[in-house]
């Protein structure tokens, strides 16, 4: 009889002793599954970081360009604005009497 009450007690154990492998390994594969879309979306962080970074190099290149025009129009409209300051005054010179 107490062969026969050790045998189930045993046969309890491995039957509790597969249940808790079954669930160990189910536990470890979910984990497994998460840890791998983490990664997929740590690589792409890094591939968007990697992207803005060009970007942002690519805009100071188009800043700097832009400020070279911009300072090349603005001295090229000063000297318009001086070219017609002389004009009108010449003109203003000339259909005023001139007083001695």
């Amino acid at each position: 009889m107490s062969n026969e009450a050790s045998n189930r007690i045993n046969n309890l154990f491995e039957r509790l002793a597969i249940a808790l492998l079954g669930i160990l390994f189910t536990v470890l594969f979910t984990a497994y599954q998460y840890q791998r879309t983490d990664f997929k979306s740590l690589e792409e962080k890094v591939l968007v970081m990697q992207m803005n970074k060009v970007n942002k190099e690519d805009l100071k290149d188009v800043e700097s360009r832009l400020n070279i025009k911009m300072d090349a129009m603005s001295s090229s409209l000063s000297q318009e604005v001086r070219n017609i300051k002389s004009d009108i005054l010449d003109r203003l010179d000339r259909l005023s009497p001139k007083t001695k």
